[in-house]
């Protein structure tokens, strides 16, 4: 991730600096775009959750920490619950010039803070700062800020303030979208689940908004029993559904026919093309039979003590065949497999 616009900064800080309402914002979220995309996104872009959904998070009471293109309040970072009656004395905090320390005191103050032994016996990553435990930290961190009474604000201007890379291979999308999943999860069943943790200063339609992402893992259990059940009972000759010509089937199909005509219509409204609404969709049924099937069962093995979570680095960084496979929009399936354009 990198930064695109050099004023990105000084736009979030006229959030904090609003006479009015600044008082109350912990973060500015900015969108997470992508430099690396291909024409029809063949892994995906998160294209309608960070151009669509995450406006919603706004209306609702304020967007998510997503863990990169944000900028955060100091005092909702360290831990700080939102009050009226803070204010914070801006003049307090400029930089004294008369300060000046040998480069030496410098360098040792720095190898001290990022010593892995820093943070030990101190509230930092329980109390404040971003949290520790979760594999999204992201999620967790946010949760906490805007249940200690914050506002957060959803800024998307019209150039891009940070781009970063998708994965350029299935599996590296697999497995990052698994431990989403997995994170999501845990943090619905834990004791820092918005409903439970954020009752008293989350609005309601923002608690629920989470449940968008905090229930994809077990939103693979519906979707594998649309693959297999009705396979098994055609198999059987058993008739789930009313037949097309039965006016009982009509419900049926305009559920069907008006929900994919609304999800095309919002992809491509939102700038994406045909084919990469239907890459998406194809994205989403693996991501459903594998990433979430896989977390669900993780968190299922930890509750039972038989396993702890663990963090997995997304590999982002691919050799020059892997990159001009990609960019000729070709499934990377695996390291030594692809299949052709589909």
């Amino acid at each position: 991730m990198h930064s695109n616009d050099s004023k990105a900064i000084r736009d979030a800080l006229c959030f904090f600096l609003d006479e009015e309402n600044g008082r109350e914002i912990g973060y500015v979220q900015y969108p997470q775009t992508f430099g690396n995309l291909t024409k029809n996104e063949i892994y995906g872009s998160l294209r309608v959750v960070m151009k669509l959904e995450l406006a919603g998070f706004d209306g609702n009471g304020g967007p998510c920490y997503i863990g990169t293109g944000c900028v955060h309040r100091r005092e909702s970072l360290c831990g700080m619950k939102y009050s009226k009656e803070l204010v914070v004395e801006w003049k307090a905090m400029k930089y004294d010039r008369k300060i000046i320390e040998k480069a030496s005191s410098i360098e040792g103050n720095c190898k001290a803070l990022a010593s892995c032994t820093y943070e030990e016996n101190t509230p930092w990553g329980k109390e404040m700062g971003v949290k520790y435990g979760c594999v999204v930290e992201d999620i967790l961190t946010g949760i906490c800020i805007q249940s200690r009474g914050w506002r957060s604000v959803y800024l998307t201007p019209q150039r891009e303030a940070f781009l970063g890379m998708v994965p350029t291979t299935l599996l590296d999308t697999l497995v990052q979208h698994k431990r989403w999943a997995e994170g999501d999860f845990q943090i619905f069943q834990s004791k820092l689940c918005p409903f439970v943790y954020g009752c008293q200063n989350m609005p309601l339609k923002l608690q629920f908004s989470y449940c968008i992402y905090l229930l994809w893992a077990p939103n693979c259990f519906a979707t594998l029993y649309y693959v297999f059940v009705p396979s098994f009972c055609m198999l059987k000759g058993i008739s789930l559904f009313p037949k097309i010509s039965s006016s009982w089937g009509m419900p049926y199909l305009y559920v069907i026919v008006v929900h994919r005509v609304h999800s095309l219509v919002e992809f491509v409204w939102l700038g994406g093309t045909v084919r990469g609404w239907l890459n998406e969709q194809r994205m989403w049924m693996f991501k459903r039979t594998t990433s979430y099937f896989f977390a669900a069962i993780d968190n299922i093995l930890k509750l039972c003590g038989f396993s702890k979570s663990a963090f997995i680095i997304t590999g982002k960084v691919a050799d020059d065949d892997v990159n001009r496979r990609y960019e000729q929009e070709s499934m990377e399936l695996g390291l030594h497999h692809r299949c052709s354009r589909l």
